[in-house]
């Protein structure tokens, strides 16, 4: 029985998101109702048109999907969940229309979106007597976990007290330069637990002290500080007041030298993996990694590590 193609109809119920700009597209899939998603992205079509103003929208969307990643890491880490994110989303960020010369066609959109969904199809399986999608009879093993995904699966943020640590480390981290943008309120609304007051409320609390750093759970320090840098360079800039309180939190918590550069590491490499290809020319890949202060060697260490994951090495 010949296999069945797989048409953008079929694909599209388990688009939750989907962003494009210029030739480059990103995309989201989950079974309808399901916390699993999968993330994939690519080129549109690799065309002689890509030109410095359309990389330049390229790399602002990367930062977007970065900031949602990390989003998603964070209320996972918390217990936040991300069906509720996706419902709201979903139409919401749908792929805008290109304009007249300056992006790919709908048709163009639509061939991408079935090519790109052959790499996460394994996750899926279409039932031709119901006519929808299901998950696998048997489920294809995960890939391999990176160090920050361990260090989150190992170190959840679930304590009452760790939260509300980790809820006044985010808002004294937004308000470090003294404002908050529209879009970072956004962001740290989405990633402070539900049960903790409002960032501005918790901007107005005491500097978390030794004391109650101590009494955060010991491997929780780590994942509330590996947090804090991500956050921080989410958007590949780190500002130095920002980088002034990161390292006195590293005090704060009393983190052993050697444990902090490897948390920090942890989340420069999750930033970095979110804003490149895995086959991105060397040159590009050291001019992101400088945005976050991430040597060159380090720089091709992470994509390695990337590549290997994903099994593209």
């Amino acid at each position: 029985m010949p296999k069945q193609k797989i048409t953008y109809e079929m694909i599209e119920p388990l688009i939750v998101h989907q962003e494009i700009e210029g030739r480059r597209i990103f995309l989201e899939f989950a079974l309808p109702g399901s916390d699993e998603v999968h993330e994939v992205n690519g080129s549109i079509r690799q065309g002689r048109d890509v030109g410095s103003r359309v990389r330049k929208r390229m790399t602002m969307v990367a930062r977007n999907q970065a900031r949602r990643s990390a989003t998603m890491a964070i209320r996972g880490a918390v217990g936040g969940g991300v069906a509720g994110r996706m419902s709201t989303m979903a139409v919401s960020t749908a792929a805008r229309e290109a304009r007249p010369g300056d992006g790919p066609t709908k048709k163009e959109i639509r061939e991408s979106i079935e090519m790109l969904f052959e790499k996460v199809a394994k996750f899926f399986h279409w039932n031709p007597e119901t006519e929808e999608w299901e998950k696998p009879g048997v489920p294809p093993p995960p890939p391999p976990k990176s160090p920050f995904e361990k260090q989150i699966e190992t170190n959840p943020i679930a304590d009452a007290h760790d939260k509300n640590i980790f809820a006044r480390v985010m808002a004294e981290l937004a308000y470090a330069d003294g404002q908050v943008s529209p879009e970072e309120s956004e962001l740290f609304k989405a990633i402070i637990p539900a049960d903790q007051p409002p960032l501005d409320q918790l901007a107005k609390s005491d500097p978390v002290s030794s004391i109650e750093a101590q009494e955060v759970t010991e491997g929780v320090k780590g994942t509330i500080y590996m947090f804090a840098w991500t956050i921080a360079i989410i958007d590949l800039a780190l500002d130095p007041v920002e980088e002034e309180l990161l390292f006195e939190y590293g005090d704060v918590f009393n983190i052993p030298e050697p444990q902090r550069d490897e948390l920090i590491k942890n989340a420069k490499y999750f930033v970095l993996e979110k804003n490149i290809d895995p086959d991105i020319p060397r040159e590009e890949l050291f001019q992101i990694a400088a945005k976050i202060n991430l040597s060159n060697d380090d720089a091709e260490r992470c994509r390695i590590a990337f590549k290997r994951r994903i099994g593209n090495s």
